[in-house]
Parts: C-alpha cells; sequence; structure tokens
C-alpha cells in the first residue's frame, strides 16, 4: 500500500478546526491544539501500521494468537510498539476526564490497538496477540507518565474541561469515537479518490 500521509493531514485538519468550533465553542485554545495533535497521531499510526484504504482491501487472515513475548523474541519491536502507543495515553488524560481513571484507558488503548489488527486481517500484515499485548502496555505507560510527571498541569487542563457543562464520561467517550471515525473516513475511504486525482496512474 502506498499512501501520503501529508494529504490525509491536509483533508483532516479543516474538518476538525471546524468540527471544534462548531461543537466545542467554549473549549480552551490549549485543548484545541492538543485535540489537533491526537488527530495527526492516529493518522501517523494509521500510516505507520498499514490499515487499507478501500481500494487496497486484500484479505489473507495471518494471524498469531500465541504469545511469544515471555520468549523475548523481536524484542525490538516489542520497544516500537510500546513506545508508538504511549502519546496516546498521554494524550487521553490530557484531554478527557474520564480518562484520567485508568481502566477508561487501559480499555482505549486495547480497543485502538484491536482495531487495528483487526483491520490488517485486510492486509499482507499478520494480526498478532504480541502487538495487542505491547501497544496496550504503551497507552497505560503514556497514562501512568501524565499522572507522575505531569500531573499539576493536567489537573489545570482536567479542572477547566470539568467546568463545560457537557463535560461527561458518556460525552467524553463519544468525542473520542467521532475522531476516530472522521480519521478513518479520510485515511480509508476519502484519500485513495483524492491521491489518485493528484497522482494519476499513467501508462
Amino acid at each position: 500500500m502506498t499512501m501520503d500521509i501529508l494529504p490525509a493531514l491536509i483533508l483532516l485538519l479543516p474538518c476538525l478546526l471546524l468540527w471544534q468550533i462548531g461543537f466545542n465553542k467554549n473549549t480552551s485554545p490549549v485543548r484545541n491544539i492538543l485535540m489537533v495533535l491526537l488527530a495527526i497521531y492516529i493518522i501517523g499510526v494509521f500510516h505507520v501500521t498499514g490499515i487499507p484504504d478501500v481500494k487496497s482491501f486484500s484479505p489473507q487472515f495471518n494471524i498469531n494468537l500465541i504469545p511469544s513475548i515471555p520468549l523475548q523474541r523481536y524484542s525490538v519491536q516489542y520497544v516500537l510498539n510500546i513506545f508508538m502507543f504511549i502519546p496516546f495515553g498521554l494524550l487521553l488524560s490530557c484531554l478527557w476526564k474520564c480518562f484520567s481513571k485508568f481502566h477508561f484507558t487501559l480499555l482505549a488503548g486495547f480497543c485502538f490497538s484491536l482495531g487495528i489488527e483487526i483491520l490488517q486481517l485486510l492486509t499482507f500484515r499478520v494480526t498478532d496477540i504480541d502487538d495487542l499485548i505491547t501497544n496496550t502496555l504503551g497507552s497505560v505507560i503514556g497514562y501512568l507518565l501524565a499522572k507522575l510527571c505531569m500531573h499539576q498541569w493536567f489537573s489545570v487542563q482536567k479542572s477547566k474541561h470539568s467546568q463545560e457543562p457537557t463535560a461527561s464520561h458518556g460525552s467524553d467517550i463519544k468525542e473520542l469515537l467521532i475522531l476516530f471515525g472522521l480519521c478513518f473516513l479520510i485515511w480509508s475511504f476519502i484519500l485513495p479518490f483524492v491521491n489518485e486525482f493528484l497522482w494519476p496512474v499513467t501508462g
């Protein structure tokens, strides 16, 4: 799969900014910036993990359900998977009050990684339980770093966020799902046709 990440960001950022302005008028500029960073991060993860577009679905169902982490195989890849998801745990804890709770961040990291692994069934890549474990662990580490290293700063942001009348666990999760949906829609269903228009195949 060949796909340029830059057009995805060019498509995503105006949509995200319009969404923030239209439906979250009372949020702070800092939070809007963090939301943009999270969107860029999600697109980056889609790019790195090879999330397919609608034109390149190629189901192959390469699945590994036997953990090999205890055997310490491919340790470099495990470390990279962990580091890739640390920003996810950090940003969630900063943006939404409900993700200041450990189990919400753990579940979000697990579901994000599981979604990636399921989508990789439509590619040549291997759907691997080791990736699910290490990615989830990365989210947890990001959460712990948010708690241990940036507690005071996050507390200020959370107190501001808690003053918003719509703040609740349900609305927080809904907003995160909308963001994921927007990123996935652009990446897998809109960008392929934009790329085809920008760089048509000739010959």
